[in-house]
């Protein structure tokens, strides 16, 4: 009866394993019990069992349960008894160390396959707790490594929507602290908004709104992608991109790339009524600093710096000088020849919130 339940147990076990390991996760407080402590009960149970039964044997001897035999014939019966059982326990304990290392091997194995598994990114299975042993304390370790992976996965899924993907590994990658120390870089900053939406979105149901909004800065995000920017914000009809964070080359003239692009979608675009799309488009370059910023509970990467300032302020200037693009002299000394012949210089002008004038540069002249 203990070898067939011990026997038993261990299959049961083994069977548990097989049948739940992809869809189980147990996430409660193991109190671990050794395996060696549980192998050495089972060895110690087998041996004073034996003790006992040969004792048995031997004593029954001694009350001459086999009368009429000599004393060579009782010895001979009593081997044969000693034999017989010492067989009979050698056979089952062979079986049950053959069926604990089957569960040995199957739990060694299957936490294994779910580590690969993790290797190849695949977070769907966990490893079953079926044993209150080291293989038991084991498999909640490796269910809440993947319980974090999966959270972390879901985080990146989200990010994937609301930052660029370089941004995104450093918030991943990054210390809290470290990112709200904040890391410089030189880079070139587009402000760019709609003119005039605030009439449009008044006679203009929200949904159309929205679906037009979504519409139109998807193309511009990926023109500013594809010129190797980001797009930091977006702020109801108006949007921050950063150049020089995700590539080598000249930040302001991948600026001005996404500006001529930007300004072919919008030619190419109507708000409805006949009425064409009129933008506004600020550039400057300089240093800023990228960090986040809120509270502890909520806060956002964001870029700041006098560069960021001044290129909004580009951007409304471009309403007084009657120019749909307007660059800093910071970002007019960066381009190529070629580049500086699509601009006209508009002299030095005041911008609000800054005590110096600044020497901007014009292009796309509004027509009167």
């Amino acid at each position: 009866g203990y070898f067939a339940s011990v026997d038993g147990a261990l299959n049961r076990q083994r069977n548990l394993v097989e049948q739940i390991r992809p869809i189980i996760k147990d996430d409660f407080q193991l109190h671990s019990f050794a395996g060696s402590m549980k192998l050495m009960l089972i060895i110690t149970i087998i041996l004073t069992l034996m003790a006992v039964t040969l004792s048995s044997v031997d004593a029954l001897s001694y009350f001459e349960i086999h009368k009429g035999l000599t004393a060579d014939q009782e010895r001979m019966f009593f081997f044969l008894e000693l034999f017989f059982i010492f067989a009979i326990v050698v056979s089952f304990s062979i079986r049950l160390i053959h069926s604990y290392t089957l569960n040995i091997r199957l739990l060694f194995q299957t936490q294994i396959n779910v580590l690969k598994n993790i290797q190849s990114r695949n977070f769907s299975e966990y490893a079953p707790v079926v044993s209150n042993d080291e293989f038991g304390v084991v498999s909640q370790q490796i269910n809440r490594v993947i319980d974090e992976l999966n959270e972390k996965e879901r985080i990146r899924k989200t990010l994937e929507h609301i930052v660029s993907p370089n941004v995104m590994e450093k918030l991943l990658s990054h210390d809290a602290g470290d990112l709200k120390a904040g890391q410089e870089y030189d880079v070139a900053i587009l402000f760019c908004d709609l003119r005039k939406f605030t009439t449009y979105a008044e006679s203009t149901p929200p949904e159309k709104v929205i679906f037009f909004l979504n519409a139109f800065f998807s193309k511009v995000a990926d023109i500013v992608e594809a010129n190797n920017g980001i797009i930091n914000k977006f702020m109801g009809d108006a949007i921050l991109a950063v150049f020089g964070t995700t590539s080598e080359d000249n930040p302001v003239e991948d600026a001005i790339h996404a500006v001529w692009d930007i300004m072919l979608h919008t030619q190419s675009n109507q708000l409805g009524r006949g009425k064409m799309i009129d933008i506004g488009i600020g550039v400057h370059s300089g240093k800023a600093l990228a960090g986040i910023i809120g509270s502890n509970d909520r806060y956002e990467y964001t870029f700041i710096g006098d560069v960021v300032n001044t290129a909004n302020r580009l951007d409304g200037l471009t309403k007084r000088l009657g120019y749909k693009v307007i660059i800093s002299q910071d970002a007019y000394m960066q381009l190529s020849h070629d580049e500086k012949e699509r601009f006209l210089d508009l002299g030095v002008h005041k911008i609000r919130g800054k005590q110096e004038k600044v020497h901007v540069y014009g292009a796309f002249e509004v027509e009167q």
